[in-house]
């Protein structure tokens, strides 16, 4: 009897010892799994793992270090997942800036002007000098711009689009509106010149001392022709502009 009861004591330890060691492997097998994912940036999967070991040792400080720091990279990739990329920022304001460009001179041309993504892309390579904010970049806007007959600009304006032209011309009217949204300005301007030519700019700036009937000089980028009535109840054929800079010319050639 003692000798059975001896048995049955060692069978019960060995069974004891047998779940003991299947709880650690479990627990091990888990933990493994779970640094397997940490180290290949699979942070859920990486949480689940270390749940499943706390369920196996509920009071293991490394799994709950472990998933905590799991928890916390997640976090750090779902916030860094709903911030925009640069690539998408930059996608944005270009779509932005060319719906504002179609819009203006849409409404100014009554829909005979519109940019496409090509021709956007080139106004975005021009910034600098469309329109030129300071000394610097008037200085070399006034370099770059070239001086041509208008008949060539008439004849095919797309084929300067994207070049610097300066023309002079009294102006006939001007208007200027500031963006309430950021306090821009945004000057409107109608020139004639000497042979009748007409122009229509729009430059984002102000056109500073420039007022009606001034003779000056403009800089800018063609960007078509169109057509708009006038006064006689006919025509006028006018070539736009987005325009860089204008000046007040004090003694007329």
């Amino acid at each position: 009897m003692r000798k059975n009861f001896l048995n049955l004591s060692c069978l019960l330890a060995v069974f004891v010892l047998i779940l003991s060691g299947c709880g650690a492997s479990a627990y091990e097998e888990h933990m493994k799994n779970g640094r397997d994912y940490l180290v290949n940036d699979d942070y859920q999967s990486a949480i689940d793992a270390f749940d499943m070991a706390l369920e196996e040792k509920p009071n293991k400080l490394e799994a709950k270090e472990l998933k905590e720091k799991a928890e916390a990279k997640l976090k750090e990739e779902q916030a860094a997942a709903e911030e925009p990329s640069e690539d998408q920022e930059e996608e944005d304001y270009i779509s932005e800036y060319g719906d504002a460009l179609n819009s203006i001179f849409d409404d100014l041309t009554e829909g005979s002007i519109q940019f496409d993504e090509s021709q956007i892309d080139v106004i975005l390579e021009n910034t600098d000098y469309l329109p030129a904010e300071n000394d610097a970049d008037i200085d070399a806007v006034k370099q770059k711009a070239q001086v041509i007959d208008y008949r060539l600009l008439d004849k095919n304006p797309q084929k300067y689009f994207g070049e610097l032209l300066a023309f002079k011309g009294q102006v006939l009217s001007i208007d200027e509106e500031i963006d309430p949204s950021d306090d821009t300005a945004i000057s409107y301007l109608q020139i004639v010149d000497d042979e009748d030519h007409d122009y229509t700019i729009i430059m984002i700036k102000a056109a500073e001392d420039i007022l009606e009937d001034d003779y000056v000089q403009f800089w800018g980028m063609p960007v078509g022709g169109y057509s708009f009535e006038n006064v006689s109840g006919g025509y006028t054929n006018s070539q736009a502009f987005f325009g860089s800079h204008i000046e007040k010319i004090k003694n007329r050639d």
